[in-house]
C-alpha cells in the first residue's frame, strides 16, 4: 500500500486522498488528547478514507472511526436485497467487525457488496441501532415499562376519583362551576417543566413528583367531561324521575351518571391517552419510566434508544385506549347475560389491580439500600455504573440507582439533603458556585475549605476523588475558525457579534456560566440558543450554532468537525471529580469507604474521554464501559 495516499470506491467513484501524514498531522494537533492514544508515529497506522470532496475519516485497523465529519451514516437493516441502510446508524462499525464474508467494508455510509452476501443477519443482529436493541435488552425496557405504567395508572386513578367527584359536585352546585373550572383550566396552562420545578421543594424528585404533577393535567378532562356530561341531560328526564318519588341519590346514580357515561368514557381515554404520554417527562425529576430511555438516548447521542423509548409510549398508549375502548363497548351492552359478564370482568380486573399493588409494595430485599443519583452526563453514567458494580460487589449492600437527573446539581443536591439520595458524583467547581454561592474562581487549593463547608453546613462530605478535572472549554465550527482566524477566547471578542453561542440551560445561571465569561472577555454575542447537553454536538454540526460550551472529557469532542480555543485569560476553575455522600450514611456504612479508595485517582481526562467516547460514539452502554475499566483495573472479581 502506497503510505502517500489510499484509495477507496464508494457509489461507483473513487476519490484518492493525498499527503496522508499531513491530514493525520493536522488532525492530531487541532485533538491533543489523541496523542496519549497513539504516541509518535503509530498514529500513522490510521487509514484515511475521503467520503467526499475535502470530508475525511480515520479507521484504526477497521475499527470504529477515530475522527469523522460532514456525512450521513447509513445503517444496519436486512432484507430481501440483505444489508441496506438506514438512517439510525450510529457508525459504531459492529456490523462491519462481524460479517463473516466481510463484505461490510469500513467507510461512511459503509460499503456493502451485496453479490456476496450471506444474509445471515449478524449485522442485523450486532447493530445497537436496529430493531434488535429491544428484544437484546428486555430487562432494561420491560423494566421502564412497568414504571411507567405505575406511574401513570396511578395518576390516572386519582385524577378519575378527584376529578370525578369534582365533576359531580359542580354539576349539582351550579356556582361552584365558574370558579372551579378556571382554576382547573389554569393549572393545565402551567407549562409541565414549570410544573414539577414548583412541586420539588414540596414533594421532593422521584416517583411522588411525577405523579402529583400528572394528576394535575388529567384533572381537566376528567372534570369537564363529568360536569359536561350531566349538565346536558334532558331536564324532562330528571323531573320524571323526580315525580316518580326518586331521591337526589338515585337521580344522580341510576339517571344522570348512566346517561353522562359516554361523555365521561371519551375524558377519560383522552385524559389515559395524554397522561401516558405526558409520563415521559417524568425521568427529567429522577424518576422512572420510558422517559429515561428517551432522555438517555438524548444525553448518549443513542437515537436509537430515544426512538425505542418513544415508540413504546406510543404503543402503550394506544393498547390502554384500545382496552378501554373494549370497556366502553361492553358498558353499552344491556341484557341480563352481558351484565353478568361484566360484573364478573370487573371484579377479576380489580382483583389483578389489587395483586399488582400489593406486590409492587412488598419489599424486594432485605438488604440496606443505598441510594445513588447521577446527572444528566455521559460520564455521570459510567460513573454511577462503577459505583453500582463495586458496591454490590465489594459489601452486604444493595444499590438503587438513579440515573440522568434533570436539573443536575439543582435538583440532586436538595434531595441528598431531605435524605432521598445517599451519593452522588460532583465537581469541585460547581459545588463551590452552585451549592455554597461563592462568586470567586474555584481552585483547588480550597478544596479543605470546601470540605469544611459541607460539613457543618449540610453534614455531608466528599470522599473518592477520581483524579479526573471536567473544565468547561470552548469550541467553534472550523469553517468559522478559519474564517475569523480564531484561536483564543480573546479572538473571540472581534467576531461574536456575527456568531450565535450554544450551551446548556443551566450554564447562563452559573456564576462562573455565560455573563461571567462575557464580562471577563469582552463578549457580546449575536444571539444565544439553550441546548440540552445532548444535542449541543448536533446543533453544532448542524450549523445552527457557532459557538458553544463544551465539557474538555467529551466523547463527542473527537468525532466533531470543531476547533477547540484556548482560554488564554485562564478563566475557567477545576472542576476536579468526586464523590459526595452524607455523613450519616458513611458512618452507618464505614465499609463503603474501602470501595471509594478503590476508585480514588484511578480515572484520567483520557481515560474518561475515552469511555465517554465508546458511549457516544461506538454506542456502547454505560454499564458495559464502566465493567470493562473497572476489570483493566483489576477491581472487578
Amino acid at each position: 500500500m502506497n503510505p502517500e495516499y489510499q484509495m477507496v470506491r464508494l457509489s461507483g467513484k473513487a476519490r484518492r486522498l493525498t499527503e496522508q501524514k499531513k491530514w493525520i498531522d493536522r488532525i492530531f494537533e487541532e485533538n491533543p488528547s489523541m496523542k496519549e492514544v497513539y504516541p509518535g508515529d503509530s498514529r500513522y497506522i490510521l487509514e484515511p478514507f475521503c467520503v467526499e470532496e475535502g470530508e475525511i475519516e480515520f479507521f484504526d485497523l477497521g475499527k470504529s472511526p477515530i475522527v469523522r465529519a460532514g456525512f450521513a451514516f447509513g445503517g444496519a437493516q436486512v432484507g430481501k436485497k440483505g444489508f441496506e441502510i438506514t438512517d439510525a446508524c450510529i457508525g459504531c462499525g459492529k456490523c462491519q467487525r462481524n460479517c463473516p464474508q466481510q463484505c461490510i467494508r469500513a467507510g461512511a455510509p459503509y460499503v456493502i457488496s451485496r453479490e456476496h452476501c450471506l444474509h445471515c443477519g449478524l449485522c442485523y443482529e450486532n447493530c445497537p441501532a436496529g430493531a434488535s436493541l429491544f428484544t437484546g435488552r428486555p430487562d432494561f425496557f420491560g423494566g421502564l415499562l412497568l414504571e411507567h405504567l405505575e406511574i401513570s395508572l396511578l395518576a390516572i386513578a386519582i385524577a378519575i376519583v378527584v376529578g370525578g367527584f369534582a365533576g359531580i359536585v359542580i354539576s349539582e352546585y351550579s356556582r361552584l362551576a365558574k370558579p372551579t373550572l378556571g382554576v382547573v383550566n389554569f393549572l393545565y396552562t402551567i407549562p409541565s417543566i414549570s410544573m414539577l420545578g414548583f412541586l420539588i421543594p414540596f414533594s421532593g424528585v422521584g416517583n411522588a413528583t411525577a405523579v402529583i404533577a400528572l394528576t394535575v393535567y388529567a384533572l381537566l378532562p376528567m372534570v369537564r367531561n363529568t360536569y359536561t356530561g350531566i349538565s346536558n341531560i334532558d331536564p324532562a328526564i330528571l323531573e320524571a324521575a323526580k315525580g316518580m318519588g326518586s331521591t337526589r341519590f338515585q337521580v344522580l346514580w341510576k339517571i344522570k351518571l348512566p346517561l353522562a357515561m359516554p361523555v365521561i368514557m371519551s375524558g377519560i381515554r383522552s385524559m389515559v391517552t395524554m397522561t401516558i404520554a405526558l409520563a415521559g417527562i417524568a425521568s427529567f425529576i429522577g424518576a422512572g419510566g420510558l422517559g429515561v430511555a428517551i432522555y438517555r438516548g438524548i444525553t448518549t447521542n443513542n437515537a436509537a434508544m430515544t426512538m425505542v423509548g418513544s415508540l413504546l409510549i406510543a404503543l402503550l398508549a394506544l393498547v390502554v385506549d384500545m382496552i378501554l375502548g373494549f370497556v366502553e363497548r361492553r358498558m353499552k351492552m344491556r341484557s341480563a347475560r352481558a351484565k353478568r359478564t361484566n360484573r364478573i370482568m370487573g371484579v377479576t380486573a380489580l382483583a389483578v389491580c389489587l395483586c399488582l399493588l400489593v406486590v409492587s409494595l412488598l419489599p424486594v430485599s432485605a438488604r440496606d439500600t443505598i441510594h445513588i443519583a447521577t446527572k444528566p452526563m455521559t460520564e455521570q453514567y459510567v460513573i454511577g455504573e462503577m459505583l453500582d458494580l463495586l458496591i454490590e460487589q465489594d459489601t452486604d449492600l444493595s444499590v438503587e440507582l438513579t440515573q440522568g437527573v434533570g436539573g443536575g446539581t439543582s435538583n440532586i443536591q436538595p434531595a441528598m439533603e431531605s435524605g432521598e439520595f445517599d451519593i452522588y458524583p460532583e465537581y469541585t467547581g460547581t459545588a463551590w458556585n452552585m451549592v455554597l454561592k461563592e462568586e470567586g474562581v474555584y481552585s483547588e487549593d480550597l478544596f479543605g475549605e470546601l470540605q469544611q463547608r459541607y460539613n457543618e453546613d449540610y453534614d455531608m462530605q466528599w470522599i473518592g476523588m477520581y483524579g479526573f478535572n471536567n473544565t468547561y472549554g470552548l469550541v467553534v465550527r472550523r469553517e468559522i475558525a478559519e474564517q475569523y482566524d480564531l484561536h483564543t477566547y480573546s479572538d473571540l471578542a472581534a467576531a461574536a457579534e456575527q456568531l450565535v453561542f450554544g450551551a446548556e440551560y443551566d450554564f447562563f445561571e452559573r456564576e462562573d456560566g455565560y455573563d461571567a465569561l462575557c464580562d471577563t472577555y469582552g463578549l457580546h454575542f449575536k444571539e444565544t440558543m439553550d441546548l440540552d447537553i445532548g444535542l449541543k454536538y448536533q446543533a453544532l454540526n448542524q450549523g445552527q450554532i457557532d459557538v458553544m460550551v463544551i465539557f474538555t472529557t467529551d466523547g463527542q469532542l473527537s468525532a466533531s468537525d470543531a476547533v477547540v480555543l484556548e482560554d488564554d485569560l485562564h478563566f475557567y476553575p477545576s472542576y476536579l471529580c468526586g464523590n459526595v455522600i452524607r455523613n450519616e450514611v458513611l458512618e452507618s456504612h464505614p465499609e463503603l469507604k474501602e470501595v471509594f479508595d478503590k476508585l480514588t485517582g484511578k480515572i484520567s481526562d483520557s481515560d474518561m474521554a475515552r469511555m465517554n467516547y465508546e458511549v457516544e460514539t461506538e454506542g456502547r452502554e454505560p454499564r458495559d464501559v464502566a465493567e470493562d475499566f473497572l476489570r483493566e483495573q483489576n477491581l472487578l472479581q
